[in-house]
This record gives C-alpha cells, sequence and structure tokens, in this order.
C-alpha cells in the first residue's frame, strides 16, 4: 500500500471545494503532513502551534520556498 498516495487522495477528497487547515508544530509529523497537503494541491493554510519564533521563522521560510 502507498501511504503517501493514500493520503494525497483523502486530502484532496476533503479540501477539493474549501481547502483546510494544517495545524503545524515544527515536528516531524508536522513537517510530513505539510508536504503532503503541498503536493496534494488543494487550498490549504498552515497554522503554526510551536512556541519558539526560530522554528516559526525557518517553517514560513521552508514553506514559501517550497512553494515556488
Amino acid at each position: 500500500m502507498d501511504y503517501e498516495k493514500n493520503a494525497i487522495e483523502i486530502l484532496r477528497m476533503i479540501g477539493s471545494n474549501n481547502g483546510f487547515t494544517v495545524a503545524d508544530s515544527g515536528g516531524k509529523d508536522s513537517s510530513v503532513l505539510t508536504h503532503i497537503a503541498m503536493k496534494a494541491g488543494c487550498p490549504f493554510e498552515a497554522f503554526i502551534t510551536t512556541q519558539q519564533l526560530m522554528h516559526q521563522r525557518r517553517y514560513i521560510s521552508f514553506v514559501k520556498n517550497s512553494r515556488d
């Protein structure tokens, strides 16, 4: 079973009309989910939940560079 492909299909079903929000703590799991959300091609917002400003800046830079 291709877990990435399955996750992308699920996100496309969920977010095809209105999009969705990804809560991101800056950890490994959140980074994987954000990556899969970008691959799904649906509109989404990333809600950063980490308390450390350094991680927020690094994550915002990552998302901006990944979308180009």
